[in-house]
């Protein structure tokens, strides 16, 4: 009765002894890849995961975007603007890099600018 238990544990240690161990994330530069179709998808999925997720940083800017009835098509423009703005001169160091920092940081900066 014993062996099959160090089977499976063996098993499991061998699976998760292979997983990832970094998050992947979408990017500036898989942002301006995707469709608009995308993009709108993309914005509303991370304002309602903002908003579920409750964390205080991102309450303002979830009460800024309801408030203001800002729509997907909205929001895509900022981020596009945003993105098209920080690119125009190369960032500095410790300045957010909207090419390959996480796309939530991108739109975080974004968001943050507009509902100043």
């Amino acid at each position: 009765m014993g062996r099959p238990y160090v089977f499976v544990a063996v098993l499991c240690f061998g699976v998760l002894g292979t997983a990832p161990r970094t998050a992947i994330a979408l990017t500036g530069t898989d942002w301006k890849a995707m469709d608009a179709t995308s993009k709108g998808a993309y914005v509303a999925g991370v304002i309602e995961a903002w908003e579920v997720g409750g964390v205080d940083k991102f309450r303002k800017l979830v009460n800024c975007v309801v408030d203001r009835k800002i729509t997907g098509k909205q929001l895509v423009a900022t981020v596009d603007r945003y993105i098209a703005s920080a690119t125009a001169t190369p960032p500095r160091q410790g300045q957010l890099d909207p090419m390959r920092s996480p796309m939530t940081f991108v739109m975080q900066a974004a968001l943050t600018k507009t509902c100043e």
